[in-house]
């Protein structure tokens, strides 16, 4: 440990606000910093495009921010893990912002059949005050980014116990792979935090770069999850309302 703290001393990035958090891949003064940890953000990047053409060529509008949010957690987790200081590690963060308040935004939708402009509005207020608290309270990122996913999961399982014949059982399916995924990746996350699986000398696999690739299949997942939904259909009983 005080080997990393004198390489991070003489680094470029020495002298900016030091981030909150660091993972089990030791920093170097090279570019990337943390190579392992960084270059796996590609997985993101890849995703993101990815579903960005699936929304194109199935015409699901309502679903292409799930392919601007995997790419912008991609570049935003590559800045930190690239040149780790508190002003990437809040890019980082806010990416994560992104997902969360998007998935929340889209489950409020569902469950209040919102107009599409009053669920962007909501998406931008979570957004706005998520981005602020952090910018005040700098160590809360994490815990703010799991209130949000608590609360979409938990809007969720409202929906399929009030609904449960407009949405059989079998259409959730990709929210299950979802889940188990996303699930599997955190503890894979939890163990390379903590130290309990660490190799910080290793630069080319990391338990943070498998999260990485990982959750970057949740997006995946989520969209194969969504477009299941009528949203055309859905926006038009908000408009009767």
């Amino acid at each position: 440990m005080t080997n990393d703290l004198q390489v991070e001393s003489i680094c470029a990035w020495a002298d900016w606000p030091a981030s909150t958090i660091a993972f089990c891949e030791a920093r170097t003064c090279d570019f990337p910093a943390e190579p392992a940890n960084a270059w796996s953000n590609l997985a993101y990047v890849l995703v993101g495009v990815y579903i960005l053409y699936l929304a194109r060529r199935q015409a699901r509008w309502p679903l292409w921010p799930a392919g601007v949010t995997a790419i912008g957690i991609g570049l935003g987790s590559f800045a930190f893990h690239a040149f780790p200081t508190f002003y990437t590690e809040y890019a980082d963060l806010v990416s994560m912002f992104l997902l969360a308040t998007y998935l929340l935004a889209v489950q409020l939708y569902r469950w209040w059949q919102l107009k599409v402009g009053t669920a962007v509005f909501v998406y931008a207020t979570v957004l706005l005050v998520s981005c602020v608290a952090l910018w005040i309270h700098k160590d809360i990122g994490i815990a703010i980014f799991a209130v949000e996913l608590i609360a979409a999961t938990t809007i969720e399982a409202v929906l399929y116990r009030r609904h449960p014949h407009d949405q059989p059982h079998q259409s959730y399916r990709y929210f299950w792979i979802l889940g188990v995924v996303f699930w599997a990746s955190l503890a894979i996350w939890v163990m390379d935090l903590s130290g309990i699986v660490c190799d910080p000398n290793n630069h080319f696999l990391q338990g943070h770069a498998l999260w990485h690739i990982a959750n970057s299949t949740c997006l995946y997942w989520m969209y194969r999850y969504a477009m299941q939904f009528d949203w055309a259909k859905s926006n038009a009983r908000a408009r009767t309302t």
